[in-house]
């Protein structure tokens, strides 16, 4: 999800302030603040900005920090050429290295805590973040197997859950577990090769 896609309607906004809104509501979040207590009068307070600012932009709490966790994922691509071992490694990669930063690991936890106490926002969260990234990754998986680099037995989605799960459960660890430490493309590199073994033609 990208930011622009959660905005209300109204003036042509400013960047700076848009960005400082965004980073207000992760460092709530990084703070252990839950998704249920994060309000937008604090979140404008740390900006240095007005409620109706906020408001402008995005037209409820919940919109904005579904937007603000979709930035820390990166962006998503379902159209992806060259080899997919070099493209999952790519991908993987990304990951890796936005989630074993301390501060989003933290908003991590603390929104998927959070979550439980508003199953509305932990629905839109995994629709409209999680999801999407899931589905690009299995076009890409499924391209794949249509030129025949994978065995056309394989199944997309398993062998997407296989590529970033380890990573994601990663997030909830204080100390990284032996074959996860590293440089965020070995980790990636590792990683992937495992998940390939059985998904390589026969």
């Amino acid at each position: 999800m990208t930011l622009a896609a959660t905005r209300g309607r109204g003036r042509p906004r400013s960047d700076a302030a848009e960005r400082a809104i965004v980073d207000a509501a992760l460092d709530l979040l990084a703070e252990g603040v839950g998704a249920s207590a994060v309000t937008v009068s604090e979140i404008a307070r740390r900006a240095g900005v007005g409620k109706d600012t906020v408001y402008r932009r995005w037209r409820s709490k919940d919109d904005l920090l579904v937007a603000a966790l979709g930035s820390l994922y990166g962006s998503y691509d379902q159209h992806v050429d060259g080899p997919i071992r070099e493209v999952l490694i790519a991908r993987l990669a990304e990951l890796v290295a936005r989630m074993y930063d301390e501060r989003n690991q933290r908003i991590y936890r603390s929104v998927l805590t959070g979550c439980a106490e508003q199953p509305e926002l932990r629905e839109r969260f995994y629709a409209e973040v999680i999801q999407p990234r899931r589905d690009a990754t299995r076009v890409v998986i499924g391209a794949a197997i249509e030129r025949g680099e994978l065995d056309p037995a394989t199944d997309p989605a398993l062998l997407g859950s296989l590529l970033f799960a380890p990573v994601l459960a990663q997030a909830f660890e204080s100390r990284p577990q032996r074959h996860l430490r590293g440089a965020p493309r070995a980790v990636a590199t590792r990683i992937v090769d495992a998940a390939l073994r059985g998904a390589l033609p026969r």
